[in-house]
């Protein structure tokens, strides 16, 4: 049957194709617009960052009560008793668990990118804090995240690390940058 006999087709002409073809497009454009917009304005899925800075809080809040559990740590309940009795090394076994929980929370900081620029800001902001500053013993504070990594990544390639961290940080706001410049 040709498109003469039959009565329900259409003929595409070359301008109904091209306009059908530009509002596809349009809408295309407009959709990730849309996308990216969502994203700057943090209203998109959730910045993996934020549950590592936190699950990191997490560990050092463990690990202090863990060593405040310890013979070192100040135990009254270890007072007069070697640090070598049975129940100071259950605590000190502890302790370490929750050293070693601190230290992977604390290597998760510097292996998972951001994916907001508000992700990007908290990081950078928790790099220069002193995670173990005590109120109570202002003396024993001054070390950074930031310190504390460089220290941590001693035995390893530093510059590769350090690199590789700080890339996926300016990547993560180039993303952003060129989102915002799509949108406007």
């Amino acid at each position: 049957m040709s498109q003469a006999e039959n009565p329900n087709t259409t003929k595409l002409s070359r301008r109904s194709a091209l306009a059908g073809l530009s509002l596809a497009a349009a809408t295309t454009v407009a959709a990730g617009a849309v996308a990216n917009t969502i994203a700057v304005l943090g209203v998109g899925p959730a910045d993996p960052i934020f549950s590592v800075i936190e699950n990191y809080k997490r560990a050092l809040v463990s690990r202090k009560i863990a060593l405040e559990a310890t013979w070192d740590g100040g135990n009254p309940a270890f007072e007069g008793l070697p640090s070598d009795a049975p129940a100071c090394l259950e605590a000190e076994d502890v302790h370490d668990e929750a050293l070693d929980r601190e230290w992977e929370a604390f290597d998760a900081l510097f292996t998972t990118s951001p994916t907001t620029i508000a992700g990007v800001a908290a990081l950078l902001e928790l790099l220069v804090t002193d995670p173990y500053f005590d109120p109570e013993k202002p003396h024993l504070s001054g070390e950074l995240v930031i310190g504390l990594a460089l220290c941590r990544l001693d035995g390893q390639d530093r510059r590769e690390v350090v690199g590789d961290f700080m890339t996926n940080l300016a990547s993560t706001l180039r993303t952003f940058d060129q989102s915002r410049a799509a949108v406007s």
